[in-house]
């Protein structure tokens, strides 16, 4: 897992318009398993909180890849709303995928709770 120190100084700054240019608070390998289908690597992505352009609202972006398709920016009115509005979406979005039979694994092998394990 790559963290980035959280500097509300530089919030938002240097962050690129899609996942591939921005600078991320978590990048991080995790494991889904399936009796069916076996284990599916995936990687968690949560970017920076940046502004909006000539907007008064900021967003985080997250990618779930393969798990769910593309990137998808989340909104808030200000950079703490937009990252926990993402950090819900990420917990909400693996919580569904344990309920439907693809428990989430850290690479080591342990569960990933997404009650009490931090994502951040």
């Amino acid at each position: 897992m790559r963290m980035l120190p959280m500097n509300m100084g530089r919030l938002g700054a240097n962050v690129g318009t899609n996942m591939a240019e921005a600078e991320y608070l978590i990048d991080r390998l995790l494991v889904a398993r399936s009796r069916t289908r076996g284990e599916i690597e995936f990687r968690l992505l949560v970017g920076v909180p940046r502004a909006g352009a000539g907007d008064l609202r900021w967003a985080c972006s997250v990618s779930i890849e393969p798990l769910e398709r593309g990137t998808r920016d989340i909104w808030g009115a200000d950079a703490q709303q937009a990252l926990d509005l993402a950090l819900k979406h990420v917990r909400l979005a693996l919580r569904e995928y344990g309920e439907r039979g693809f428990p989430i694994y850290f690479q080591n092998g342990q569960l990933f709770d997404v009650d009490t394990d931090a994502i951040l």
